[in-house]
C-alpha cells in the first residue's frame, strides 16, 4: 500500500490487487469497483480504469488503482 496524495478532506493510498483466474480460459475484465475495508472499518472505494486481459489459469496483478 502507498499513498498517492495527502490532503486535508482527502487523502488517496494506492494498493496492488492480484487477480488469479482459474478456468481454462482467458478472460478481460472491464470494470471492477467495490469498497475497501480493513480490520472491519470501511477505509474508501476503488475503481479499475483500464480494461485487462487474463490469460487462462494465470495471475494478473493489477498496478495501484
Amino acid at each position: 500500500m502507498s499513498i498517492i496524495e495527502v490532503g486535508l478532506f482527502q487523502t488517496k493510498a494506492g494498493a496492488d490487487f492480484l487477480y488469479y483466474n482459474p478456468n481454462n480460459s482467458g478472460v478481460t475484465i472491464s470494470c471492477a469497483r467495490g469498497d475497501v475495508y480493513l480490520d472491519n472499518k470501511y477505509i474508501g472505494r476503488f475503481e479499475l480504469a483500464d480494461k485487462a486481459s487474463v490469460k487462462k489459469e494465470a495471475n494478473l496483478l493489477f498496478p495501484p488503482f
